[in-house]
């Protein structure tokens, strides 16, 4: 990942598009690999270390989103055209270590103190080859924890 300048455009997504930004305050020294699942089939999006944040432009429609460290979460998404979303990227105990977590932050809350703190305080990020490699490199650990961690996920609430 690089990082990209301040600009508005960053939050604005293309005519009918939506953009999510992921965000990402708290500073440790753990990265979260983001994918975007499609056909059971992750791809990576970005790599996000602590206050960074990263936009992200998709079609109207369903998403499902997964992040990974020690183990995998997962996010879905329904996205409507012409509209910004936020989500906010966590770290929550884990059994070896501290393990992350996504979630959308509700259009009520965008104007909280914290939440424009997290936002005024996170570096935008872009992704570079380099990225792409990394993923690649360790798709086979990936696919691993998409397939054992997306059945407890699908299963959690039930």
């Amino acid at each position: 990942m690089r990082l990209v300048p301040d600009s508005p455009a960053l939050s604005k997504p293309s005519p009918g598009k939506a953009k999510i930004i992921f965000v990402r305050p708290h500073g440790t020294t753990i990265q979260g690999s983001i994918f975007k699942i499609e056909d059971n089939q992750p791809s990576i999006i970005a790599i996000l270390a602590g206050q960074k944040k990263f936009d992200y432009e998709v079609d109207p429609g369903k998403h499902l989103f997964m992040i990974v460290g020690e183990a995998a979460d997962f996010m879905s998404a329904n996205v409507v055209a012409n509209k910004t979303y936020y989500v906010y990227v966590y770290m929550r105990a884990g059994v070896l270590r501290q393990r992350l977590s996504m979630e959308a932050i509700p259009p009520a809350k965008l104007d909280s103190f914290i939440t424009r703190s997290y936002l005024r305080a996170s570096q935008w990020v872009d992704t570079t080859p380099a990225t792409d490699r990394w993923a690649q490199g360790h798709m086979p650990s990936i696919m691993n924890k998409y397939m054992n961690y997306y059945a407890k996920w699908t299963n959690k609430d039930m």
